[in-house]
């Protein structure tokens, strides 16, 4: 029989707040163990239920995910893992996290709406008007060569693009609306907010309580940001996409501002595929060349704008943190 001291015990690890007063490394490496068992359990989750519901086997999935074409089923089936993933390692890691470093989530994740209702706005128009500028920056990044020593590295890093953008453009292949739904759930609702409660929610306010630098807190976080996609021809751009939505969550106050702008630059790659893919558009999203150099310059500076609006009207009590 489990005795009452032991029951206590037990019942105290799992206690809201618990490691509220924890050190940062000890924190960091909770949020490490938390993030890989839930990577741990969706796997196998996802693997136990992907021959049932779509009758494709797991060793059909690598084959599948290397060319994506040549079934149809398996390219449902691999949408179905990312979304099984998503919601453990993305969503239910970070609140599980939160759950056990505070007693008050709503208030550590600044879970509430701008006391400005312009942010929101903001941030629905910042993530479409920036898209050329972020074009130049991919177009910059496909240039940059590494030296010759890891010619092999950089091999295996081109192909692994070209397997990621083969998969991506299987995933957003569809002819039907429903399809379109799919899509904005998986690519844009569920990673634009799972993706912000990790990085911004969760990663950027450890290195801020760390450093007690925000711009640094921010710039770090960025960068981890943009590795964990594994792709190293989209690096500078997804680095820098990643900053200015941590400047928007901290300027903003809400968590919600970043997460909206997030969804909404997922999103708008996802209808403008589906436009152009039905003939209804001629602005092909995959060609980063389609737009001229001053309208990369614009775009720049238009964000520019919208970042000093952000930063003049910051929230007073958001700054006290620093």
């Amino acid at each position: 029989m489990v005795s009452l001291y032991q029951f206590t015990k037990v019942h105290n690890m799992f206690k809201k707040g618990v490691l509220a007063d924890k050190p940062f490394f000890q924190k960091l490496l909770i949020l490490v163990g938390i993030e890989f068992i839930f990577v741990g359990i969706s796997s196998v989750l996802g693997i136990l239920l992907v021959y049932p519901l779509f009758a494709v086997s797991p060793f059909e999935l690598q084959g599948i995910m290397s060319n994506p074409a040549v079934n149809l089923n398996g390219v449902a089936a691999l949408k179905f893992l990312q979304f099984v993933q998503a919601s453990f390692v993305f969503i239910l890691g970070p609140l599980t996290y939160v759950y056990f470093v505070t007693n008050d989530a709503k208030a550590y994740l600044n879970w509430k709406l701008p006391t400005q209702g312009t942010f929101l706005g903001l941030a629905l128009v910042v993530m479409v008007i920036a898209g050329p500028m972020i074009s130049a920056l991919v177009l910059f990044n496909e240039q940059l060569k590494m030296p010759e020593f890891l010619a092999g590295l950089e091999q295996w890093m081109k192909n692994s693009e070209e397997q990621a953008e083969l998969l991506t453009k299987a995933f957003l292949q569809t002819s039907t609306l429903t399809g379109l739904f799919i899509n904005i759930i998986i690519v844009a609702a569920l990673a634009g907010i799972g993706e912000e409660l990790l990085f911004r929610g969760v990663i950027q306010k450890m290195l801020h309580d760390k450093t007690r630098n925000i711009h640094t807190a921010i710039i770090i976080t960025g960068v981890l940001f943009s590795a964990i996609h594994m792709q190293f021809y989209g690096f500078l751009p997804r680095m820098v996409m990643g900053i200015m939505l941590g400047y928007m969550y901290y300027w903003s106050g809400s968590l919600m501002v970043s997460m909206l702008a997030h969804i909404v630059n997922n999103g708008f790659t996802v209808v403008m595929t589906y436009l152009y893919n039905q003939h209804l558009s001629t602005i092909n999203p995959d060609d980063d060349s389609v737009f001229p150099w001053y309208g990369m310059v614009l775009s720049a500076l238009l964000v520019g704008n919208i970042a000093y609006y952000f930063y003049k009207n910051r929230e007073i009590e958001v700054l006290r943190q620093d």
